[in-house]
C-alpha cells in the first residue's frame, strides 16, 4: 500500500476532498498540499466561506 506522500497527487486530493465533505460536512474550494512531514500527507483545505483546516493523513496499515 502507497502511504500518503507516495500516492499521486490528485489521487489523495480527491480523496481527502471527499472525506471532509462525506464524514464532517466540510466542503472544500481549495486544498493545498503542505510539502512536510515524513509518514503523512498533509494539507491546508479552504472553504468557500474562508475558513481553513489543517488537514493530516496518515496511511492505514
Amino acid at each position: 500500500m502507497r502511504t500518503p506522500t507516495q500516492e499521486p497527487d490528485g489521487s489523495i486530493r480527491s480523496r481527502v476532498s471527499q472525506t471532509l465533505r462525506d464524514e464532517f460536512g466540510i466542503e472544500t474550494s481549495r486544498l493545498d498540499r503542505i510539502h512536510a512531514g515524513t509518514a503523512t500527507g498533509n494539507f491546508t483545505a479552504t472553504t468557500s466561506g474562508g475558513a481553513r483546516w489543517f488537514v493530516k493523513v496518515r496511511s492505514e496499515r
